[in-house]
């Protein structure tokens, strides 16, 4: 399963909006990982996200990835024989769509806050001689992020966030993420 991260736009709360809800636009770098049988596979992906804060602390969204990963997967074991199967080496492309809510908090230029992202991911892997891996799957996801941001222009935010897929507490995900925001930030 595959986690990936993208920041909210805490600062976009505090553009000076009067009370309507306000678009913004993310595009995030991302390192990842899918798990196959139990075994991490590292990956990389680009997101694009636009935002729509709803009220001050509350905005929605939704993410499109798309990415590679390559690493070794371990193989089953052939009918009676003994030991592990070992592994092989894995590599293809992956990619997920999410519907996410979050809150965000503000302290001058620089924001916080916790989303929840609910979608379909999907991967095509192969391995070396490029045959299909078993666990090919378009798969549920759910995951809970959390993310730093600043503002370095009046248009322009940078941020760090992370990432933990719900359902198995393994994969995690850490980024760094772009947000380009219509209306420019307003100090309060």
């Amino acid at each position: 399963m595959v986690v990936v991260v993208i920041a909210g736009s805490p600062g976009a709360a505090v553009a000076d909006h009067g009370g309507e809800a306000v678009t913004s636009y993310e595009v995030a770098l991302l390192m990842t990982r899918v798990d196959v049988g139990g075994r991490a596979i590292p990956g990389k992906l680009v997101r694009f996200g636009p935002r729509i804060v709803i009220r001050e602390h509350l905005e929605l969204g939704c993410d499109l990835d798309v990415g590679s990963v390559a690493g070794d997967a371990p193989v089953r074991p052939i009918a009676r024989t003994t030991g592990g199967g070992g592994s092989v080496g894995v590599q293809g492309r992956i990619s997920a769509a999410k519907m996410m809510a979050g809150g965000h908090w503000n302290a001058g230029r620089l924001g916080a806050g916790v989303d929840l992202a609910v979608g379909l991911h999907a991967a095509e892997l192969t391995d070396d001689l490029g045959r299909p891996v078993e666990d090919v799957w378009p798969v549920l996801v759910a995951e809970g992020r959390s993310h730093l941001d600043a503002w370095i222009t009046p248009h322009l935010t940078v941020g760090l966030a992370a990432s933990l897929d719900l359902e198995t507490r393994r994969d995690v995900a850490v980024g760094v993420v772009l947000g380009l925001h219509p209306i420019a930030f307003a100090a309060r």
